[in-house]
């Protein structure tokens, strides 16, 4: 799917809110959750240039399993 580029300002683009380009993934040992998206810092926005880098993120969480317990009393 192709997105539509939204610029901000001559060196700044944001994508539409809709997340097609964040992957998640879950594992279940470990817990945990992780997010990755590739960012690519553009300097033209029509040519490659030799200063244009991409940056592949990888945010990990790890998910820590707990049990909660309460009493109550109901009247």
């Amino acid at each position: 799917m192709e997105h539509e580029m939204v610029p901000l300002s001559s060196s700044m683009t944001q994508y539409p809110d809709d997340h097609d380009y964040l992957s998640s993934r879950r594992t279940p040992h470990p817990m945990t959750i992780s997010y990755e998206v590739t960012v690519v810092i553009q300097h033209h926005p029509l040519f490659i240039t030799a200063g244009d880098r991409a940056y592949r993120l990888n945010c990990i969480y790890r998910q820590l399993e707990s049990t909660l317990t309460q009493k109550i009393n109901i009247k």
